[in-house]
């Protein structure tokens, strides 16, 4: 992983360098100017000439004033068109910031050795600059788990069998899985692995950070041709997949000028209550997620529906509660 950051950095430097020589014309540019503008060291810039040279790039040095002027014959023009409008550029720079959580890794790495490439080319000195930003917390650093994550991505695009051990928090136990990847997926910050299990026989969600030690098994699997995440996902809340219950919550006010604002499931129905509050209705599996979704809204949500869910609510406010009795 460390080499191909490196080697990332050395392409986009010689790329710059082009683009120095092509702007300097006639004039050239010394080593040394080269590497105070790209912020490399002089052994650098010499590797990185001769490389150029090597790939067929017409560059020569001509002597002038005890000094070494570096230059492209004269004609020599590469394509240089950047084949995207400013606004497809800064769509480039948000994508960046929304996978910040995934710096450091092959899923977020690529992107920013494309942009580095990509304002090299542009005239003069104007980066992409974007005005958004994301924030994400809690965060995770995804750059330890780099090398697990291009595991997963090789089993991913080679449909091949995968098996690691996966530490499951429900059951405070790390076992060996058997599954066939088909996607990760990104969710406030969490990558997760989405893969039939072998041993349930159903598509199983697994965080990214309890994987340990993935190994191809040798084996391939054949992915559904109708399979598509997108759908896969659409009937979770968050992250929970699972048979869909009703699930009917009444909202009182302030809390429910805000449901009102959002898109919390797919399935959802609003409804206008006298009070100016609201009733939520959702067909949603009935998870811990749930449940902790609805806890956050305190005393103002209150379940209606289903009975089993009122109840677990009930008993955790009131343990609540007696905590601070």
């Amino acid at each position: 992983m460390e080499g191909t950051r490196v080697r990332g950095e050395q392409i986009v430097r010689q790329w710059r360098i082009i683009q120095i020589l092509l702007r300097r014309g006639a004039k050239g540019v010394t080593a040394p100017e080269l590497a105070q503008e790209l912020k490399a060291s002089l052994r650098s810039i010499y590797r990185d000439l001769e490389t150029l040279q090597k790939a067929g790039f017409p560059l020569y040095s001509e002597r002038s004033n005890q000094r070494s002027y570096w230059k492209l014959v004269e004609g020599f023009h590469p394509i240089q068109t950047v084949p995207f409008s400013m606004d497809e550029l800064r769509a480039l720079e948000v994508c960046r910031c929304c996978l910040r959580p995934l710096a450091g890794t092959a899923l977020a790495d690529p992107l920013d050795r494309t942009i580095a490439k990509v304002n090299a080319m542009l005239p003069g000195s104007t980066p992409i600059r974007s005005c958004f930003s994301t924030a994400c917390w809690p965060s995770r650093d995804y750059r330890k788990m780099s090398g697990v994550i291009r595991s997963l991505q090789e089993a991913i695009e080679l449909r091949a069998v995968l098996t690691f051990r996966y530490r499951s928090l429900a059951r405070n136990e790390t076992r060996s899985r058997i599954v066939d990847p088909h996607a990760l997926y990104l969710f406030l910050g969490t990558l997760y692995l989405v893969a039939h299990c072998q041993l349930r026989q159903e598509i199983r969600l697994f965080t990214v950070d309890r994987i340990r030690r993935p190994r191809m098994t040798g084996k391939h699997f054949e992915r559904p041709d109708d399979f598509d995440l997108d759908q896969v996902m659409s009937d979770a809340f968050r992250v929970h997949l699972g048979p869909p219950e009703e699930v009917v919550l009444a909202f009182r006010l302030p809390a429910s000028d805000y449901v009102r604002e959002r898109t919390w499931h797919r399935s959802q129905r609003v409804q206008e209550t006298e009070d100016g509050g609201c009733m939520l209705r959702l067909e949603v599996p009935i998870s811990w997620e749930i449940r902790a979704w609805v806890m956050a809204w305190g005393p103002d949500c209150e379940v209606l529906l289903p009975d089993e869910l009122r109840a677990s609510i009930h008993k955790a406010h009131r343990l609540a509660a007696k905590a601070y009795d």
